[in-house]
């Protein structure tokens, strides 16, 4: 229902008839699929001018849209003296999104305010000059949380012609209680790439948008802040131009481990179709070592595949290891997509002058190829080197393709922490010490299936001056023996030299004399490890110092007769255990009772009254209280042979 009046002036000097039009419209209702007003007032007021000449002209229009007594839209167009219009309205979002309900699922409310500069019409396209503002926004994607009680900002130029053609010069910003959001110089035209000179996302933008994409781990702190880049899309991916810098980034909530800071800069190329990802001509630059960047000639990932030629300066991999463990040792989700059978194909070239990790400066770093896939395994001659000791490993075929393989690796005094302690990620502190490992070995042909079936070789190795009990499974190991021997000085104690003769046969290492000292301890093993099967069956003799017996409970009483006029810093428990079974959970053959009777020590004869008590009563009890945490220590020992 419309009412309203027109009132026309004429002037005949100037040759114009003027007239001012007001439309009323209490009901004005739109029943569309993507529009729905009902019963709302609007309100249109213009006016109009004819020329002598029969030109119209419209130099003000204004429209007042409201639902009750709120009014939710307001917009004003005037036509200037110079070729221009101008643009000035109000938008209340809370209303609009019920209007539009294809809204409704990002805007839930907020005041937008618009001014714009629209330019006469040249070949069919006008240009937009435009400022916009929304105060108190609300809404994004309720699957995340949303946004709530935002400032947005943007001002910059846009082409028009049936539909935007392109934007120039945007610059976007958003305050939040997620931080700062800025964008400048954003640039788009149709059929053509997305441009930007620079920005910066605070890190509750950062963890709002990636959030869902990073579990186990969410984005706890950091920004991220844009050089210029570019993005094409293309029918089936896209391609574009990276420059991003991450400060302080963190997914763990711990504050002492090391965070991520660095800047990577390169070309990339995205293709869906078979969701592989190019990178070429990269930098990666840490933020502590800003003139040693890494250079990136070549990355490509792909289906299963990884294939990269890595150059140049220093790799500074502590922060990366320590914010990705969760990622890196997730599980698979229950009841989620099975895990694929595909095998992966790895291509890898490193000549790198640093690599930094938590315990340990590794460098040079030289590996010309690492190849890895379902034709086999291939390492060129290669060494890393750190202050007085090196590594020197090759794994090549002499005779080219399906020949025989040899494989030999030399360390020398290289840091042990630079290896376990950038793997094991839950140890209970830094490991420290040493490795020195020798080991040949021969194979028909480098596949897995080859290398299983005619495995050959010999080698030895020793773990030295490190903190072995800092390791996860050692150290439950010592403080289960500490806690059922009565003992805190042994579930304190450590473990600081590892090391063994070894023979390769298949899928079976042999180790006949392992030998495990500490300060509270010492330990001769020897049996076999099936390293594809992750089995092992050995026989076990151990020995305690004087001030381990002495701080336990089970062999006080037994303590004068195992030692005797001994004066050695060990002394020998008598008998003989077997761990075997699965290397995950080893079941342990002891009883230390009949140990002891070996020895001709009778261990409930000697045992302080009140020391068996809630161990049966009887000797069977006594060795099961004895057996347990002595199975502990070997199957942390047996755990090893994982690392």
């Amino acid at each position: 229902t419309a009412s309203g009046f027109v009132k026309v002036r004429s002037d005949p000097k100037k040759g114009l008839i003027q007239g001012e039009v007001e439309v009323e419209m209490p009901d004005f209702t739109i029943d569309l699929p993507r529009v729905q007003l009902k019963d709302h007032q609007v309100s249109l007021k213009a006016g109009v001018t004819l020329s002598e000449k029969g030109d119209i002209t419209v130099p003000k229009v204004s429209l007042k849209v409201q639902k009750g007594v709120k009014s939710w839209l307001n917009f004003t167009v005037l036509k200037e003296a110079r070729p221009a219009i101008l643009a000035d309205g109000t938008l209340d979002l809370a209303v609009f999104k019920d209007v539009v309900p294809g809204a409704s699922e990002f805007i839930s409310d907020g005041d937008l305010a618009l001014k714009a500069e629209v330019g006469e019409p040249k070949d069919g396209a006008r240009t937009i000059g435009y400022s916009a503002v929304i105060t108190g926004f609300s809404g994004g994607p309720a699957a995340r949380g949303g946004i709530q009680g935002a400032e947005v900002k943007s001002q910059g130029i846009v082409q028009w012609k049936k539909g935007c053609q392109s934007i120039q010069d945007v610059e976007l910003s958003a305050k939040s209680q997620q931080g700062n959001l800025s964008v400048t110089k954003l640039t788009w035209a149709r059929e053509g790439a997305w441009a930007w000179e620079g920005g910066r996302i605070a890190e509750g933008w950062i963890a709002w948008l990636i959030n869902p994409w990073l579990e186990p781990s969410r984005w706890v702190d950091g920004d991220a802040i844009l050089g210029s880049g570019f993005w094409q899309p293309k029918e089936f991916g896209g391609s574009g131009e990276i420059d991003l810098t991450l400060v302080d980034a963190r997914l763990v909530e711990d504050s002492k481990k090391p965070a991520i800071s660095a800047r990577l800069s390169g070309d990339f190329d995205f293709d869906k179709r078979i969701k592989s990802l190019s990178f070429q001509d990269g930098l990666l630059t840490f933020s502590d070592y800003p003139n040693d960047p890494v250079g990136i000639p070549t990355l490509r990932m792909g289906n299963h595949s990884v294939a990269a030629q890595i150059k140049g300066g220093v790799c500074d991999l502590r922060g990366i290891l320590a914010q990705t463990d969760a990622i890196r040792n997730a599980k698979p989700a229950t009841g989620g997509n099975p895990l694929s059978t595909e095998p992966w194909k790895v291509d890898l070239g490193v000549d790198l002058q640093n690599i930094i990790v938590e315990e340990a400066t590794v460098g040079p770093v030289r590996v010309p190829r690492f190849r890895w896939g379902p034709e086999g395994i291939l390492l060129e001659p290669s060494t890393v080197e750190v202050k007085g000791g090196v590594v020197k490993a090759s794994v090549i075929q002499t005779g080219g393709v399906n020949q025989p393989v040899d494989a030999k690796i030399v360390m020398n005094k290289f840091p042990l922490g630079a290896i376990l302690g950038s793997v094991i990620t839950d140890a209970k502190g830094p490991i420290g010490g040493w490795i020195d490992l020798q080991m040949s070995a021969q194979a028909a042909k480098p596949t897995l299936a080859e290398i299983r079936r005619t495995l050959s070789g010999r080698g030895t190795f020793r773990l030295y001056q490190a903190h072995l009990e800092r390791l996860p499974s050692l150290a439950k190991a010592l403080q289960s023996a500490g806690a059922l021997l009565g003992s805190s000085f042994i579930a304190g104690s450590e473990i600081n030299d590892l090391g063994s003769q070894f023979t390769l046969q298949g899928e079976v290492i042999t180790v006949p004399d392992l030998k495990v000292t500490g300060s509270a301890l010492m330990a001769d093993l020897n049996g076999w490890l099936n390293w594809w099967a992750q089995t092992i069956d050995f026989k076990l003799r151990f020995a305690l110092t004087k001030e381990a017996m002495q701080s336990s409970g089970q062999l006080q009483g037994v303590m004068t007769q195992l030692i005797g006029s001994s004066g050695d810093y060990y002394t020998k428990i008598p008998g003989e255990a077997r761990i075997s079974g699965p290397l995950a959970d080893p079941q342990v053959n002891m009883d230390i009772g009949k140990m002891l009777a070996e020895g001709g020590i009778n261990l409930l004869l000697n045992a302080p009254v009140g020391i068996l008590q809630g161990a049966g009563g009887a000797a069977g009890g006594a060795a099961g209280a004895v057996t347990q945490p002595t199975g502990a220590i070997l199957q942390g020992v047996g755990n090893l042979f994982k690392w």
